[in-house]
């Protein structure tokens, strides 16, 4: 079991922390929530919300991320630099990479679709055209907040994506209860 830690506060403030304990999680140090729509410039560079490079300088290495394509789902993830770090090792406890073959293939899957990217001093990430074209961005994308990680979505995709008031709550209700059991 680990923790998750919690932290909120204005930034130059103390920090207020609250501390969870679970097994899915090992540590957050900052939590990344909402939804922010940006425009993609000609470039396709994209502003990264305020209130997500904030969270960002939490981490040691503020200005650099991971993104890697999201394998459920047609978005991509923006990971901080110590969250993909913690998911590879992670993984790395987990598989056998070095004597299994499968294992092996699944590890370089997850890392050949991850590239290092590097937030610019005007706080803008640079998305190619083959990430845009995975997620059918055209003129502007949703960052979502998601604890620990950050979801890039193609605004139009993300509106479909999401559930509805009732839907959402009737399978949160079912997810929890069938977790408790």
């Amino acid at each position: 079991m680990g923790e998750i830690f919690f932290l909120w506060g204005k930034v130059g403030e103390t920090k207020n922390r609250c501390t969870f304990t679970t097994s899915k999680f090992s540590y957050v140090s900052a939590m990344f929530i909402g939804n922010i729509e940006a425009k993609i410039d000609a470039k396709g560079r994209i502003f990264v919300p305020a209130n997500y490079r904030k969270q960002l300088s939490e981490f040691e290495r503020n200005n650099v991320v991971v993104l890697r394509k999201d394998i459920n789902t047609q978005s991509l993830i923006l990971y901080p630099m110590e969250v993909f770090e913690r998911k590879i090792n992670s993984l790395l406890q987990k598989l056998d990479v070095e004597w299994n073959a499968e294992d092996q293939q699944l590890l370089m899957e997850f890392t050949s679709e991850a590239e290092e990217m590097e937030i610019d001093n005007q706080g803008r990430i640079l998305l190619n055209r083959a990430n845009l074209d995975y997620i059918q961005a055209q003129n502007s994308v949703t960052f979502v907040g998601l604890v620990d990680r950050i979801i890039i979505w193609s605004t139009n995709i993300y509106k479909q994506h999401k559930l509805g008031g009732a839907n959402f709550s009737a399978k949160l209700n079912n997810r929890i209860n069938t977790t408790k059991e």
